[in-house]
């Protein structure tokens, strides 16, 4: 026998533990336990006739709970808004499942499959949970580029052949029917009908009901939805299906489904006032003590449990809890979103080489923190007021263009911006 090398993950669960610690800050025991449990939908070990994988994420409101799932579709699909996500506050009322479960025959909403062409259907993205809708993002992933090649080829051909009608038509008029050209002409015709139903059968191969797509689908704050929504959570964690209400059935069975709440956040603050930052105030060890860390997760999970029913709960192959943040992880937000923003210059044709210093570094990370429950948002929101729109208001008066270099000082306590047009440059240094 050989004994086999035991590790804590994989080549494949590294890689995605590696990808998620670049983009998820502060949320080291999160993303482990994401990576661990990601190794059982890529091994395709997950049950039979279920989700790859559900699990539910717990914590306070701004530490990166509904940042997973674009994180997992950016290392799946390459983009981060390739997933379906219902955002459970709009679902209170019950006729709002409509929009998510579609409508019965003779509501509004409801897609007659026997008076609509099927290309219709096939592309209709409504409802949100229709198969459609959740397989499109690895559709267009994968084949999207394949098949408008195939379509632009398609209409070329099909232009070919309304030119070769033509043309057979003149010489039937002019020729008559029973030369050589009119023969040729013909034969032209057939030739290009066969490859147009060559193409047409080579377009079919991408149908997404004809295959199965991965997918990600989140019900973001599901405890402010309404019972019918966790129902239809159920539904799909329980049978990896769901009816929907035209008759349609969705298979989540390649599909990996995350529930977020804040279920629990005001009890964690209560209970950690003066022990963080970024909802609370800084310690000196700016870090979070494993023995805390454990105490916020019963208190989330004792929430939890008062809130959601155990059938619920039951459901999820893992219950993950999210911790607070404290002042070294919003330096690294701030990093972050950051270079977002200069990614975002480089997409709009206005790349800026940008120097921030400390000061200015400190005074946005300050502002952000005067208000706590908000978390890691509000630092997005000052980054936004504090640099994004001023460099707007810049660019449209005139002051700056593209491959300046701008210096961002901390003048009178406000952000002061300045330029030096003469050095062109691609990237920024963060002092």
């Amino acid at each position: 026998m050989i004994r086999l090398r035991s590790c804590d993950l994989s080549p494949k669960g590294q890689e995605i533990l590696q990808f998620f610690q670049t983009r998820v800050v502060g949320q080291e025991p999160a993303i482990n336990k994401i990576a661990r449990a990601m190794e059982i939908a890529e091994a395709g070990f997950g049950r039979k006739n279920r989700p790859l994988l559900s699990l539910l994420f717990l914590g306070p409101s701004g530490v990166g709970k509904s940042l997973i799932p674009s994180i997992l579709a950016e290392f799946r699909f390459k983009n981060r808004s390739a997933y379906t996500r219902l955002n459970c506050p709009d679902f209170v009322e019950s006729h709002a499942i409509a929009t998510a479960q579609g409508s019965p025959p003779g509501y509004a909403g409801f897609l007659d499959t026997d008076h609509h062409d099927e290309e219709e259907i096939w592309q209709n993205s409504y409802p949100l949970l229709s198969q459609w809708n959740i397989d499109k993002h690895e559709f267009n992933y994968l084949y999207r580029d394949s098949l408008n090649g195939l379509e632009r080829k398609m209409g070329e051909m099909v232009d070919q052949l309304e030119l070769a009608r033509a043309a057979a038509r003149e010489i039937k008029k002019t020729k008559g029917k029973d030369g050589d050209d009119y023969k040729k002409a013909l034969q032209i015709i057939r030739d290009l009908k066969k490859n147009v139903e060559e193409i047409k059968d080579e377009m079919v191969i991408y149908h997404p009901q004809l295959q199965s797509y991965q997918s990600i689908v989140t019900f973001d704050e599901i405890e402010k939805g309404s019972i019918e929504l966790r129902n239809i959570f159920l539904s799909i964690a329980e049978s990896g299906t769901l009816d929907l209400k035209d008759g349609q059935t969705t298979r989540f069975y390649n599909s990996t489904i995350f529930c977020t709440s804040n279920t629990g956040s005001e009890q964690i603050t209560k209970m950690l006032s003066g022990k963080g930052f970024g909802f609370y105030k800084e310690i000196e060890t700016d870090d979070l003590d494993p023995q805390l860390y454990e105490q916020i997760q019963k208190t989330a999970m004792a929430e939890a449990e008062k809130f959601f029913t155990a059938e619920f709960l039951n459901r999820f192959d893992a219950v993950i809890v999210f911790a607070p943040l404290f002042r070294k992880h919003f330096e690294k937000i701030f990093d972050l979103e950051f270079n977002y923003l200069l990614n975002d210059l480089r997409d709009a044709s206005f790349p800026l080489a940008i120097e921030v210093t400390r000061e200015v570094k400190d005074y946005v990370i300050d502002q952000a923190t005067k208000k706590p429950e908000y978390g890691a948002r509000e630092l997005k929101r000052k980054l936004e007021q504090n640099i994004r729109e001023p460099l707007a208001i810049l660019k449209n008066a005139g002051q700056i263009a593209k491959d300046d270099k701008v210096t961002i000082n901390l003048e009178d306590g406000k952000p002061v911006f300045y330029k030096d047009s003469g050095s062109v440059a691609t990237t920024a240094d963060i002092k």
